[in-house]
């Protein structure tokens, strides 16, 4: 394997570290299952903790459903269902302490096989909502997210890929987030296991607290 990349991947956190703010950790359990004439069906939870790892920030499921057009083209839907804790009640131990919000996803994703490279490139639009009442806030945004991939390898694949953030609300500032990351995937039989770190920075407004993040994850799928 490329002892640059691998450097890289070793560096990657250290130099996050002298700049963020926070550090997530994020982890992704699910099920993929294969339908009949191209359909694919998915369920996940998502598991996440922040604050320098020490406090759970959201426990998220996710429902999804894709379309596969050819071996090059895919269109997808997902729900998502968010559970975020505040911490803010925590002297009110009667109250519920988890916020609940949720965000749907509509994506349309492009993959070309360049051996040993692989490129994807998909685009999202998203819009979340911050609660179920009538006066909920909604954010809608528009992402941009290419990956490149190495599989050379019969066992592992290292992939770094960037995604742009565009909030749609916002008129002064319509790039809110961008997100870079590095990781290794790997496969056998029905288990894909994903192990990334990421940096992500919220761009367009004052440096605030949250403005730096970063994260590694690990990420498990099981295909039927």
């Amino acid at each position: 394997m490329n002892k640059g990349f691998l450097l890289l991947i070793t560096l990657f956190p250290l130099i996050s570290l002298s700049q963020n703010n926070d550090i997530e950790f994020w982890n992704k359990t699910g099920v993929e299952i294969d339908l009949k004439k191209g359909f694919r069906t998915s369920i996940e939870n998502h598991y996440r903790i922040h604050d320098t790892l020490k406090e759970l920030k959201s426990i998220i499921p996710d429902l999804g459903l894709s379309y596969r057009i050819n071996d090059n083209f895919r269109v997808s839907g997902n729900y998502r269902f968010y559970l975020d804790y505040n911490d803010d009640i925590i002297d009110f131990p009667d109250t519920n302490r988890f916020e609940r919000s949720h965000r749907y996803t509509f994506d349309f994703s492009i993959k070309q096989k360049i051996k040993p490279i692989v490129i994807s490139h998909r685009l999202r639009y998203q819009n979340y909502f911050n609660s179920f009442t009538n006066n909920s806030i909604s954010e809608p945004y528009f992402r941009n997210k290419l990956k490149l991939s190495y599989e050379e390898y019969e066992y592992v694949a290292p992939f770094i890929s960037y995604e742009t953030f565009l909030n749609l609300k916002k008129r002064n500032s319509i790039l809110d987030v961008f997100r870079l990351t590095f990781g290794f995937s790997t496969e056998f039989k029905n288990h894909e296991f994903i192990l990334f770190t990421r940096y992500q920075r919220s761009i367009g407004n004052k440096i605030t607290q949250n403005n730096y993040k970063y994260v590694f994850g690990i990420n498990y799928c099981y295909s039927l």
